[in-house]
């Protein structure tokens, strides 16, 4: 496929209609056996119902040869003014009115269809057939033209079908047609059957009635919204065939619009995946999400986007260019939508704009409040014939909160909510997003954080900058405390656009940095911090300055920089004592103890700790009192204070699973894991470690994963699991290098020298624990594990090995390491017992 024709590819395309071709195989089976039978296929514009019936047509043509197919479509510009116009043009297909092959069958049908006409339809010619037509396909099949000259001579110029016998002519086309289906299957095709005019609606009846016991299928197609509509003085001449039909052969619709959400999944991966691409999931969810699974409109969206480049073909397969904007509407789809909303009431167009500013997904008692009207006479008389008869919304479902109940439905494609939002001016917009947002406050009193980030929205774009700040800190806050940091960020950096407040800037830096550092992105974590503190220093806040010091200083040991660490957090103190901030000293207690716990100095960091212990539970700070938990937990257990660890540990544990402080228990878990590994209960400590797998993943905390998977790793080697033991170092190794976290990163190695040494492997695997031993960022963790490992190895060696291999250690770099056991953790090979 190349880049000119993708329009082209995408439209003929047929996929995932399996269910629908059944039904229609099983009245065509019953038609060829002498049972005439009709279906109607139905759905708006854009569903696909033609390419459907013609992907049938052409199905069964193929696999029969004694069948004939006539197509007649209704005309939407002339429509009820055009009389007869699709039987006129199936006529002339059934007779083979264009010019034959020069087969002897062909011609024989042909001169067969000329008798049948002269016979039992002579009106027909000239009225419904052109004559000089007929007498060109005369002279080709060697037919005696003079009879259609003859005939043709006595009709007048311009017929008037007012002053034609229309129980006449229904009776010759009707005899006409039961005629040549004695040789013949015949399926008759009817599209568009809303544009139908009032004569040829009879004629179809009349067709319906008169071919029940002959080999004929009549398909029609058309848009039920549009039958539906009154025409004129009177109702839809559709109506009453319709209802005929359905009192005489049943349930004989097929509505190709009524398929399940995974079925138009399908069918949109499959549209997609007909050509050869290298198109994203992300793309195609968002595709499917634009265009609502309406196959029209996702050959439409393609087609635009190719044309605009926001898709390329490359080496032969599509791709999609990087921040593509999904919010344009191609005309083919905007012709569309302008002809639904046109045929809405002005009371139905005022809902579904109002609709259209609250979002794709809308709210009843927002429409009730600002449309003055009963939330009943909302869902009954406006969304229901929105949804019945219109099929523009559905409904979504009902919100429960707290003693309130909220009735929610959705517009069924976005690019009708994006049609009439963009309709509207800007001074329309702004009117109608304050008022929903005044509207939403009301509604939610009191738990206003549950649409916190919607009122910020609305009141964003209705210029009240004083609202819109204020709803953005309670779902950035709600999103931080959530562990949902990207989306923290994403928030805050928002806020901050619009903030000109010292002190709520340096808040959202300060939140925006520590979601950077929770997501593990270091470098981007350091640089707001230290723009967080230049700010903090210039506007003399030194609580802020007090906070983002203690972030940096957590920053700093995790990079293995304790002396750096330990200076900041002694600064806080002396800012908090000054300031006789009993919050503040807490934290500096809990740094310093933290700094003295990774040095070796255990008895001072058991000190600093109880110290912290004490003020949080005085001061009822929850959080920060689980977390010192955890870190005295890690203090005993390095201190080979094992019973006392685990009593802190599992205290920890009980708090954290209390307030919901998942990254503190994913912590915990790890570290009670560790403790029962050094225990020997290797089973309870894959348990503890599986557990704090799963925490961390659900907050995905690269860090705490890191950790999980070390502990994974040890405790897979004790168990003679080496392939599983390779899998957990290669991905600890790989997110704890990435995360700039150096200590971690030695832990590992460490971890991955036991590995060594399980497969003999011991020249290895004691480079690996003296690098670990020598680097400038080892701590008291790093030596706890890695020297009971280096004194069982130093028998192995002779003195000179060690001290060369101590040598090399000190000149080697992290980096090259990291890559070197990478590769080869990547490898099966590895395992060799295996």
């Amino acid at each position: 496929m190349n880049s000119s024709n993708v329009s082209d590819n995408f439209s003929n395309l047929f996929v995932g209609r399996d269910d629908e071709l059944n039904f229609m195989r099983k009245y065509y089976n019953q038609a060829k056996n002498g049972k005439g039978e009709i279906i109607f296929v139905i759905g708006e514009a854009g569903s696909g119902k033609s390419v459907l019936v013609r992907n049938f047509c052409d199905t069964i043509s193929n696999q029969n040869e004694n069948i004939l197919i006539a197509v007649g479509e209704c005309n939407a510009l002339t429509g009820e003014f055009d009389s007869y116009a699709p039987f006129r043009k199936i006529l002339n297909d059934l007779i083979n009115i264009k010019e034959p092959d020069k087969s002897t069958t062909a011609k024989k049908i042909a001169r067969n269809s000329l008798s049948i006409i002269f016979e039992y339809g002579p009106d027909l010619i000239g009225n419904l057939i052109p004559g000089t037509s007929l007498i060109a396909l005369a002279t080709q099949v060697a037919f005696d033209k003079s009879r259609i000259a003859e005939k043709i001579a006595k009709q007048p110029d311009n017929i008037d079908y007012s002053n034609f016998s229309e129980t006449k002519l229904s009776n010759q086309y009707s005899s006409v047609i039961r005629e040549i289906s004695q040789n013949k299957v015949i399926i008759l095709v009817l599209e568009d059957l809303h544009w139908i005019d009032s004569p040829s609606a009879n004629l179809l009846f009349r067709l319906i009635r008169d071919t029940e016991e002959f080999p004929i299928f009549i398909i029609g197609t058309y848009r039920p919204n549009d039958i539906n509509l009154n025409r004129g003085d009177g109702r839809h001449p559709m109506k009453m065939l319709l209802n005929e039909v359905k009192r005489y052969r049943g349930n004989v619709w097929l509505n190709i619009e009524t398929i399940s959400n995974d079925k138009k999944w399908m069918l949109v991966n499959n549209i997609i995946d007909a050509q050869k691409n290298r198109l994203s999931q992300n793309f195609k969810e968002k595709l499917f999400y634009h265009t609502g699974g309406s196959p029209l409109f996702v050959v439409e969206l393609l087609h635009y986007m190719q044309e605009k480049g926001e898709i390329y073909i490359d080496e032969g397969y599509w791709f999609e260019k990087a921040n593509i904007e999904w919010d344009f509407i191609p005309a083919k789809i905007e012709g569309i939508i302008q002809e639904r909303i046109s045929r809405l009431t002005d009371e139905l167009r005022q809902a579904l704009t109002i609709a259209s500013v609250e979002g794709e997904i809308f709210t009843v008692q927002v429409l009730s409040r600002l449309q003055e009207l009963s939330e009943r006479q909302i869902i009954n008389d406006i969304l229901a014939e929105l949804d019945k008869k219109h099929h523009l919304v559905v409904e979504d479902g009902v919100k429960h909160v707290e003693d309130q109940y909220f009735y929610t439905y959705r517009f069924r494609h976005i690019m009708l909510s994006n049609y009439l939002y963009d309709d509207l001016n800007n001074i329309e917009k702004q009117i109608i997003h304050k008022e929903i947002a005044n509207v939403l406050e009301i509604l939610y009193k009191d738990v206003e954080e549950e649409i916190a980030l919607q009122l910020a929205y609305h009141y964003g774009e209705s210029h009240v900058p004083k609202k819109t700040i204020y709803y953005l800190k309670i779902a950035g806050s709600r999103s931080f405390d959530l562990c949902a940091y990207k989306d923290c960020i994403s928030v805050y950096n928002k806020a901050l656009k619009i903030t000109s407040n010292d002190d709520e800037k340096l808040f959202f830096l300060r939140h925006i940095g520590i979601s950077h550092y929770r997501l593990g992105n270091m470098n981007n974590a350091y640089s707001l911090f230290m723009e967080t503190i230049s700010l903090a220093k210039d506007v003399g806040n030194d609580y802020e300055l007090s906070l983002i010091l203690y972030y940096l200083g957590d920053y700093l040991v995790t990079v293995g920089h304790f002396e750096e660490a330990e200076k900041k957090f002694l600064q806080i103190l002396d800012i908090a004592n000054t300031s006789r901030n009993a919050i503040l000293i807490a934290h500096a207690y809990r740094g310093i103890g933290y700094v003295a716990g990774q040095l070796g100095n255990f008895n001072k960091a058991e000190s600093f700790y109880k110290k912290c212990l004490l003020l949080c539970k005085r001061l009822d700070l929850t959080e920060l009192l689980a977390m010192t938990l955890y870190d005295l937990g890690c203090t005993l257990h390095l201190a080979n204070k094992w019973d006392k660890a685990q009593e802190i540990l599992e205290k920890g544990i009980n708090i954290a699973k209390k307030d919901g402080y998942q990254n503190t228990l994913s912590h915990c878990y790890n570290e009670l894991g560790f403790l029962y590994f050094d225990r020997g209960s290797y089973r309870q400590a894959l348990s503890l470690f599986q557990e704090g797998l799963t925490q961390a993943e659900k907050i995905r905390d690269k860090w705490v994963i890191s950790e999980a998977l070390n502990g994974l790793g040890f405790v897979a080697v004790e168990l003679d699991q080496l392939k599983n033991a390779r899998l957990y170092f290669y991905k600890a190794l790989q997110l704890s290098y990435d995360l700039d976290s150096i200590p971690e990163v030695l832990v590992v190695f460490i971890g991955i020298a036991k590995l060594f040494v399980k497969l003999n492997q011991d020249e290895e695997a004691m480079k690996l624990l003296l690098l670990s031993l020598s680097h400038r960022n080892t701590d008291s963790e790093v030596k706890a594990f890695a020297l009971p490992i280096i004194k069982a190895l130093e028998s192995s060696f002779a003195e000179d090995d060690i001290h060369r291999m101590k040598e090399q250690a000190n000149n080697q770099n992290i980096t090259i390491v990291v890559n070197r056991l990478l590769q080869l953790l990547s490898q099966d090979s590895l395992i060799r017992s295996l």
